[in-house]
């Protein structure tokens, strides 16, 4: 029941979309354009605020590592959604989030494990109550290690891979918004892909749209129904190689 109810919400909302449209349709994006985390708006029913969302509310607010102020939307019920507000203005780097810093530390600068800020904030999460990537003690968390190392070799080896290729959940991918201007914001899933995607200077990755901002929404349409490039506005004629336009084929 909750797979159908799911799918019933995400049919809805691709209707917002226009005809065609599939909310789990993947977009390679370039790895350094997904550069920032989307911001709180405590005008906005959809998103989780801070206080809504486990990492503010694990992470002792005293620990050098308490996350910068973030929104995201709940996937399962929001892909596909179209909506305005602030969540793309007052927005955080995703390199100064705790998971990216400490992974960097381990395989750029040679950092040992137990030493990295990821270990030491994961460790005060589950002194906290809270179940690291499945680690529910500090020596299931030293474990963790050798799975990091797997993710990234297998990385380095082959690539970007879409989990969809691994896992039957198709929205265990990286999430992301778009922003008003076009920008891609990251919402929830994916932290340690996309982190090490970066380390390794992987030009790009597979990631889900989960919600667009309503004034990129109406650019998006401009591109996708206008016939002539000179009909377009400036700022639709500045977004026409953005990977979220249908018709851009239309005007080269």
């Amino acid at each position: 029941m909750l797979r159908i109810n799911s799918q019933y919400r995400s049919y809805k909302n691709s209707l917002l979309n226009g005809p065609g449209y599939s909310p789990f349709e993947l977009f390679w994006i370039r790895t350094e354009d997904i550069n920032r985390f989307t911001g709180v708006d405590y005008n906005n029913s959809y998103i989780k605020n801070p206080e809504q969302r486990t990492d503010f509310q694990t992470i002792p607010e005293t620990h050098s590592n308490y996350p910068q102020p973030q929104g995201a939307f709940d996937v399962k019920d929001n892909i596909g959604k179209v909506l305005g507000g602030r969540w793309d203005k007052e927005t955080t780097k995703f390199e100064n989030y705790f998971i990216y810093k400490g992974l960097n530390e381990y395989f750029v600068d040679g950092v040992d494990w137990e030493s990295t800020q990821y270990f030491k904030t994961a460790a005060a999460r589950i002194q906290n109550g809270y179940t690291q990537r499945g680690c529910e003690s500090i020596k299931e968390l030293r474990a963790e290690e050798e799975h990091i190392n797997k993710i990234y070799e297998n990385m380095d080896q082959f690539g970007y891979i879409p989990q969809r290729g691994i896992s039957s959940n198709i929205t265990h991918e990286i999430g992301v918004n778009i922003g008003r201007n076009g920008e891609f914001l990251f919402n929830a899933y994916g932290k340690h892909r996309l982190s090490i995607a970066k380390i390794l200077n992987i030009d790009y990755v597979a990631a889900l749209v989960i919600v667009r901002h309503k004034k990129w929404q109406k650019v998006r349409n401009e591109l996708s129904t206008s016939d002539s490039f000179s009909d377009l506005s400036e700022v639709a004629k500045s977004n026409l190689s953005h990977p979220d336009v249908d018709n851009k084929s239309l005007f080269y």
